[in-house]
């Protein structure tokens, strides 16, 4: 360290050539470092959820659960299994040794759910296996409101209107609209009309099934181009619906409006999404993930007033939360909080030393040393987030 001391002096050229550089690494480090609220973390825990409609948790238990936490209990490395059944969903959460591959965890239980997956119920959903990772949480979440539009119009609006032209946002991966209600075609079925037609809820369910279908016609060959042909046999209003044949009686048909009530409704909601007080929709903004947070949240928040003049009068769009704000205020505060620092450091240095030289010095490698940290972290691939910014 002397003999460094030494060469310094005897050649401040160099030395300044040398922390020039360093300086610029650094700066070119910074201005492509990622910007996360929290660093690539994956915890070792894997779930597995599966959705049953209609279902009562005690059969979900019986029917989904339990032949779920059989199959794939037995995964090398699970420290805990742990479960839930609720109305129309299993959820099956293991939790894995810290170090384990996830990947390989993954793949280990989608296979053994492959082994079991024809003795689960034929209309329950296929199981969905993922991990939890922090950085998977929204970057942006927006709300939609109206005093003159019902939760139904509100989803089809973020459904149908925002949800493309978000995704088309540089860095953003996808947008999922939560809340409102779903459209959904209702039949409530008359049990004494059925009696009287003497029909049942599954052959019923089948006509249903069979009508509502496209079937593939064959090619039709004309020169050298060639055309695929489908017969188009789904339903396109609810007046079909209700005129679709279920049945005969003495050589008369049946239709399915003599023995059920078809309406055009809304599907049963799963929760209940309320904003300062009113019913509305929440729009979760997910960003890409080797993209910038800051760079991703700023792409919407741009995008904003261009998204609100295409929506219809009397609908708001609004900002409910976004991580770069609290990125952005970390940020602030670390240049305030090395500011603070660097006089702190000096005045103590006068005080004690009495040496204006040595402050300086004090004040010059302070920022040269935390400028050529940033260029190591883009080198390693680190990215910037409250940890990374804690050190």
């Amino acid at each position: 360290m002397k003999n460094l001391s030494k060469l310094a002096v005897a050649r401040p050229v160099t030395f300044l050539m040398v922390s020039l550089i360093l300086i610029g690494f650094g700066i070119f480090g910074l201005t492509n470092l990622r910007l996360n609220l929290y660093p690539d973390i994956s915890f070792p825990t894997v779930t597995v959820y599966t959705t049953y409609d209609g279902v009562a948790p005690e059969d979900i238990e019986t029917l989904i659960t339990r032949p779920i936490e059989e199959s794939v209990g037995s995964v090398s490395g699970i420290q805990r299994v742990r479960s839930l059944s609720s109305q129309g969903a299993s959820v099956v959460r293991l939790n894995f040794d810290w170090g384990t591959d996830l990947f390989f965890a993954e793949t280990e239980v989608r296979k053994r759910l492959d082994m079991i997956r024809r003795s689960l119920p034929q209309d329950a959903e296929q199981p969905i296996v993922f991990s939890y990772d922090p950085n998977d949480e929204p970057v942006v979440v927006l709300t939609l409101t109206s005093d003159t539009r019902s939760p139904r119009e509100l989803r089809t609006i973020a459904t149908q209107l925002l949800e493309q032209r978000l995704e088309r946002i540089n860095g953003v991966a996808s947008a999922a609209t939560a809340g409102g209600f779903d459209r959904q075609i209702n039949i409530q079925i008359s049990n004494a009309q059925m009696r009287t037609y003497n029909l049942d809820i599954g052959e019923v369910a089948n006509r249903l099934r069979q009508e509502n279908v496209q079937v593939p016609a064959g090619e039709l060959d004309e020169g050298e181009t060639t055309y695929s042909l489908r017969t188009v046999g789904d339903y396109q209003n609810i007046d079909q619906i209700r005129n679709t044949i279920v049945g005969s009686t003495d050589g008369n048909p049946v239709y399915l409006k003599d023995v059920a009530n078809v309406e055009d409704g809304i599907a049963q909601p799963i929760g209940n999404v309320r904003v300062q007080g009113r019913d509305g929709v929440i729009i979760n903004i997910y960003r890409q993930s080797d993209s910038n947070v800051v760079m991703a949240a700023g792409g919407v928040m741009g995008a904003m007033d261009d998204l609100q003049e295409i929506l219809p009068s009397g609908v708001s769009l609004n900002v409910l939360s976004n991580q770069a704000d609290f990125i952005e205020m970390s940020i602030r505060n670390l240049v305030y909080t090395g500011f603070q620092a660097i006089i702190l450091v000096m005045i103590m240095l006068l005080l004690f030393l009495r040496s204006g030289r040595s402050s300086l010095i004090v004040a010059v490698s302070i920022p040269i040393s935390i400028i050529t940290t940033f260029s190591i972290m883009h080198w390693a691939d680190v990215s910037l987030n409250i940890i990374s910014l804690s050190g």
